[in-house]
């Protein structure tokens, strides 16, 4: 049951750090409204308190997966979003 809450915790993160990297490099102005989008990343703490819940097991090392696909989402989608706007500016 380890594996089911690392991976779930991992996509869960990749996901949401990926999509919140996409937003905040799409937005021309950064306001609150956009600040509470950000601030959603909190929300995934509860879903991590779902997952240990669900799991049953009373060690927490398999919840630090979530911040780390977080991380790894935002650097993958960023590295992508600046690579593609880069390439985008050679052409023109």
């Amino acid at each position: 049951m380890d594996w089911v809450i690392i991976m779930g915790c991992t996509c869960l993160g990749l996901l949401i750090g990926g999509l919140v990297c996409y937003f905040v490099a799409e937005q021309k102005q950064f306001g609150l409204r956009d600040l509470s989008g950000a601030v959603s990343i909190l929300a995934g703490a509860g879903v991590i308190a779902i997952f240990h819940l669900l799991g049953g097991s009373t060690s927490v090392r398999e919840y630090w997966f979530y911040p780390l696909g977080l991380l790894i989402g935002f650097i993958v989608i960023a590295s992508q979003y600046f690579q593609a706007r880069k390439q985008a500016s050679r052409v023109q």
